[in-house]
């Protein structure tokens, strides 16, 4: 039987990555002398960008930043429930794949420059990865 709470983390980083693959091929000059330049150092792929695709690169890598710094507590979260006896099985899938559906229209808010749309998708975000520990907690037999 498949642990479709389980899977909510690698399904996560598949869908925070999206930021990552959109900066590589944004900064992708067609050629394969150097393909991991706009991977590694973005600074360098800026000489053959124009400065709205370099802009939004930049806002890619930003996106990703913000991807592996927030994905830790939101793996803490899924593990803390999916230890734990008692919980609310659906409530917490809710929750887990709202997170990865919000992430997702996040980084969409990110890569494409709308600041005011961003902050709130990220409160969002934030808030499930708490309200999933909470639950943990709630429930915790010790």
């Amino acid at each position: 039987m498949v642990n479709w709470l389980l899977m909510a983390l690698p399904l996560s980083t598949v869908a925070g990555l999206l930021p990552a693959i959109n900066k590589v091929v944004l900064c992708f000059k067609g050629g394969n002398f150097n393909p991991k330049l706009g991977r590694d150092n973005l600074q360098a792929a800026k000489a053959g960008l124009d400065s709205e695709t370099f802009s939004k690169a930049v806002r890619c890598a930003n996106a990703e930043s913000n991807f592996y710094e927030n994905w830790p507590l939101f793996a803490a979260g899924v593990l803390a429930v999916n230890f734990t006896p008692g919980v609310p099985r659906l409530a917490c899938l809710g929750m887990a794949y709202g997170w990865i559906g919000v992430r997702i229209i996040y980084n969409g808010f990110y890569i494409y420059d709308k600041a005011r749309l961003r902050t709130p998708t990220f409160m969002v975000a934030t808030t499930l990865s708490h309200a999933l520990l909470i639950t943990a907690g709630l429930n915790s037999t010790f």
